[in-house]
């Protein structure tokens, strides 16, 4: 019989990427919110750039093998797809701003400061 440690595969997410993940989808909360109040307002809302972002948010929260070296650069990446997702729309939605805090942080949490410069 054989009993297996949870996380021994080295699928289990490390506390940094929990945190990060948490945030991310707390800020995407907020983000849809200060949308929905904009469209209240009478501004036109962005669901289409809502749902990239959303997207986006569960692509880099997929938890992967912590021996993928290129994992620290994920939220790099993130940062680049979310830029390009916000800064194209038109006209600009500040609603989404907020969104762009994610990437830096979990690149901090995650990889240290070098890379949270870097996202």
């Amino acid at each position: 019989m054989s009993t297996s440690i949870p996380g021994a595969s080295g699928w289990a997410p490390e506390p940094a990427e929990s945190t990060s993940t948490v945030v991310r989808f707390g800020v995407l909360a907020l983000v849809g919110l200060l949308c929905y109040l904009n469209g209240l307002a009478g501004a036109a809302v962005p669901v289409r750039d809502l749902a990239m972002l959303a997207a986006i948010a569960v692509l880099a929260s997929l938890p992967l093998p912590r021996r993928w070296t290129w994992l620290r650069w994920r939220p790099v990446v993130e940062a680049v797809a979310a830029g390009a997702v916000i800064g194209l729309t038109d006209p600009l939605q500040t609603a989404l701003l907020p969104y762009l805090i994610v990437p830096p942080l979990a690149a901090g949490l995650v990889s240290g400061i070098g890379f949270a410069l870097l996202a």
